[in-house]
């Protein structure tokens, strides 16, 4: 296992010489593992996290790098990239200690989610908007306004009398 280990890293590594933005091409990595795990394709998932490790070496992925060698069942393997992930003295709070797929996957979802909703609220304010300016062009614009201007012994006073 280390050895194809070895290999992508030097792939992974001979190819940034080529790549324009390797963080980009390493978070293309992180989602295309992403898709690989949800599929049950371990091996394959591993292999794009070591690639996205070898171009942006972010601890996280080393977390992730650990939980996948637990769904292949390489203990041995996994406690190794749990220590390298350790090693970084990753933040304690919950949210950045949370790196696992499962965890990853709400967050998108959620993300999706109150994305929906937003789009939704701001539609409906579009034609709240719309069906009010409607209904002032059509109804309250025609009322014609009246005017006054009253003389006082300070000055005048203006008054107007209609709808908005």
């Amino acid at each position: 296992m280390t050895s194809r280990l070895t290999v992508v890293l030097v792939l992974a590594l001979a190819s940034r010489a080529f790549a324009g933005d390797p963080k980009a091409e390493a978070q293309a990595h992180v989602h295309a593992s992403e898709k690989l795990f949800q599929a049950g394709k371990y091996q394959d998932a591993l292999g794009e996290l070591t690639t996205a490790y070898a171009l942006d070496p972010q601890p996280g992925l080393l977390y992730a790098i650990a939980q996948v060698h637990v769904k292949l069942g390489e203990c041995a393997e996994a406690i190794t990239w749990y220590q390298r992930f350790l090693d970084t003295h990753p933040d304690d709070r919950p949210a950045k200690a949370a790196n696992s797929y499962a965890r990853n996957h709400e967050l998108v979802e959620d993300g999706h989610s109150q994305r929906q909703w937003a789009v939704i609220a701001g539609t409906g304010g579009v034609m709240l908007v719309g069906g009010g300016l409607a209904y002032y062009f059509l109804h309250v614009r025609k009322q014609e306004p009246d005017v006054m201007v009253s003389p006082t012994t300070n000055g005048g006073v203006v008054t107007w009398s209609g709808r908005f």
